[in-house]
């Protein structure tokens, strides 16, 4: 069984994709599990629907750096209180990105505080997302890790040597995508074969940066079938260890998620 540790199930409806077919796909070749990721608390309610509806899927609660200006206010006690729902099992994604932008640095930071706050109460994990930002990602978490510890993975890992070294010293975990079966990222494949498998997990972020052979097209969380062919070369182990050992790591640092196995 494989799981996709980071898909945005909502994308792909507002896409015009039927989320049935695409769990469907995703199931038929194996990938039984799917962490459904928020990006905004307004669409809070269609992430509970499709956890509701479809065995298999868990869901996160967080605002995305690049939404942050549209919901600035949210607080630590409001992201407390929402995780305290069916399969809620993570924060995020929240984290700080320059790439676009969208947000002042201050209201990103001020808004990714409040979720690194949650996680020291709840024990739940964070996603953190960091885009040309691991500088002040990694500053933020460190001044707030030292007053209490939280969990979590970097999602996307792209080969930055501060996040693997940030990773190591909180003891993160690292999550890759297709990106790691693109030609131009022998540097990220040879960073990756050094991470200890027990740190991996597999996700495609769907419906964003398909793997090859579908680089191009829509991503789907089927998808994350060829990052775990890749991603297993490069740790030397066969389908069948890689996918044992990313739905472990899943497991493990995902604690409220259940396993369900489904027809």
């Amino acid at each position: 069984m494989l799981v996709d540790s980071h898909c945005h199930l909502d994308y792909l409806e507002r896409r015009g994709e039927n989320i049935a077919a695409v769990l469907q796909r995703a199931k038929a070749v194996g990938v039984e599990c799917f962490l459904d990721v928020a990006t905004t608390l307004v669409g809070e309610p269609k992430l509970r629907e499709y956890c509701a509806t479809y065995p298999g899927v868990f869901r996160s609660v967080g605002v995305h750096p690049n939404h942050a200006t549209e919901e600035p206010d949210v607080c630590t006690e409001e992201l407390i209180a929402l995780s305290d729902q069916p399969k809620v099992i993570a924060l995020g994604e929240c984290g700080i990105d320059y790439f676009r932008e969208h947000t002042t640095p201050e209201i990103q930071k001020k808004v990714f505080r409040t979720h690194l706050e949650a996680a020291q109460v709840t024990d739940l994990p964070l996603i953190i997302h960091t885009r040309n930002a691991d500088e002040d990602t990694i500053a933020v978490m460190q001044e707030v890790y030292r007053e209490k510890p939280f969990r979590g993975v970097f999602h996307c890992y792209t080969g930055s040597e501060a996040i693997l070294a940030a990773a190591q010293e909180m003891d993160f975990y690292i999550s890759v995508t297709g990106i790691l079966t693109y030609g131009k990222s022998q540097e990220l494949r040879e960073r990756v074969a050094g991470i200890a498998p027990s740190r991996l997990m597999v996700e495609t972020d769907a419906p964003f940066l398909a793997p090859k052979p579908h680089r191009g097209k829509q991503c789907e969380p089927y998808m994350v079938r060829h990052t775990a062919d890749m991603l297993g070369e490069l740790l030397d182990l066969n389908a069948v260890e890689l996918a044992e050992q990313t739905t472990t790591n899943f497991f493990r640092l995902f604690k409220r998620a259940k396993l369900e196995i489904t027809s």
